[in-house]
């Protein structure tokens, strides 16, 4: 693989370790009931996890087969699913989605990304 991507693969895993975080205190803090507060944390993550996929995007070809745009579907779906569900005034649902949606899904995408990306970054 080119040396080039070397760099956009290392901030891809390094970023995903930090969106992961995230969603966790998003858990936590719709968990609390602390919706306002989720709401900012929620946006930057969506906006981390698509500058992670548009820098992932040109050297899809050059990795090994792998279901990261299918994951990056499912983790879109979610969000929406959240974000429509806090736009009705409904955080309850936002909070139960956040869990059994978007949480797993991120989980899955998360260790695709660092499956198909860190051997280029540790070779």
């Amino acid at each position: 693989m080119d040396n080039k991507y070397y760099e956009v693969m290392k901030r891809a895993v390094e970023l995903s370790e930090t969106v992961l975080e995230a969603m966790r205190q998003i858990n936590t803090k719709l968990n609390e009931g602390s919706y306002q507060q989720a709401i900012p944390l929620l946006e930057d993550v969506m906006k981390a996890c698509l500058s992670i996929d548009s820098a992932v995007q040109p050297i899809m070809p050059n990795l090994e087969p792998n279901e990261l745009e299918s994951l990056s579907e499912k983790l879109r779906n979610g969000f929406d699913l959240v974000v429509t569900a806090f736009e009705q005034g409904v955080p309850a649902k936002a909070q139960e989605i956040m869990q059994f949606n978007l949480m797993p899904s991120y989980k899955k995408w998360h260790a695709e990304i660092n499956r198909v990306l860190k051997p280029h970054i540790l070779s």
